[in-house]
């Protein structure tokens, strides 16, 4: 019972949340561009040291156990092939997501929480103004923004930490490491990826 009345709770987060953000489609002008921003500055430039340094170790770690296995077969190559579709397709957007996730989520729970028991969300209704359209779209739409361009730098840090490894394990040049990667992707690994 615990379990169906929190999934109802959550459900109804969610239908209210969707309502108001059509509603403030409708009507431009009850966008908060100033939260908005500073939301998008909180969860999207602030994380940005950490996705690229977690992303680049990922990076670094795939492809030395692609390359130490790959090895067994003489097809050290494919090292190139294994990380490039690997980052590209699953890792730099589950890896980013995660991170958002455990950053931002806390810290956006910490804060309407504070701003729950302080009685600041009654204030705001008393105010007349709705705490969805206060509180949470900016920092859905900031994460609706940023996500996509936190994948993105996630990808590219992701293959050249692999890159980096596979120079260093494989006594391949840079460029060889390229060409490989021009061969084993197409448009369409990168933009699974990003959809997701």
């Amino acid at each position: 019972l615990d379990i169906a009345e929190e999934g109802k709770a959550l459900v109804n987060f969610f239908g209210i949340t969707v309502v108001t953000f059509f509603s403030t489609l409708r009507n431009p002008r009850r966008l908060r561009l100033i939260s908005l921003i500073n939301q998008m500055e909180q969860t999207g430039l602030n994380a940005v040291p950490i996705v690229c340094l977690l992303s680049f170790l990922i990076g670094v770690v795939l492809a030395f156990q692609g390359a130490d296995q790959l090895r067994r077969f003489g097809a050290e190559i494919f090292t190139v092939n294994l990380l490039a579709l690997s980052v590209l397709r699953e890792i730099g957007v589950l890896m980013t997501a995660i991170m958002l996730a455990g950053r931002s989520g806390s810290a956006f729970t910490a804060q309407i929480g504070t701003m729950q028991v302080n009685e600041e969300v009654d204030a705001l209704r008393t105010l007349g103004l709705d705490p969805i359209e206060v509180l949470v779209l900016p920092r859905i739409n900031a994460l609706l923004i940023t996500l996509p361009l936190l994948t993105f730098l996630a990808d590219v840090m992701g293959v050249l930490g692999g890159a980096l490894m596979a120079v260093s394990v494989l006594d391949l040049t840079f460029g060889q490491f390229f060409r490989q990667l021009e061969d084993a992707i197409t448009l369409t690994h990168f933009l699974v990826g990003m959809v997701k």
